[in-house]
């Protein structure tokens, strides 16, 4: 079974982040790992990201300086990954429970 790594930029996304994390804890599919980088939240994000991640082994959390763009924070991920895939969530985004699948 392939893994799939989930790569997710949150800057300052409380208000939706948690839907999002929820979506990807749901997925039929379970061998995935999911990479969050706080790009510098000024918000609860962090703290979110921090109490999903010891609720489950599979959500890596990092945190970076603002640097501005979405595509700095998930670049910065890469040198993490382990999958066999990669996809791209933004932290207010929702999949379906069998999108891996």
């Amino acid at each position: 079974m392939p893994k799939i790594s989930i790569l997710m930029p949150c800057y300052n996304s409380s208000k939706y982040l948690e839907r999002s994390i929820k979506s990807v804890l749901n997925q039929d599919y379970k061998d995935w790992e999911l990479l969050c980088v706080d790009d510098g939240s000024s918000d609860d994000t962090l703290a979110i990201l921090q109490a999903y991640a010891k609720q489950d082994e599979r959500i890596k959390v990092f945190s970076k300086t603002h640097g501005g763009t979405a595509s700095a924070a998930r670049n910065y991920a890469l040198k993490y990954i382990n999958g066999d895939f990669t996809f791209l969530l933004d932290s207010d985004d929702e999949i379906s429970k069998d999108y891996f699948q």
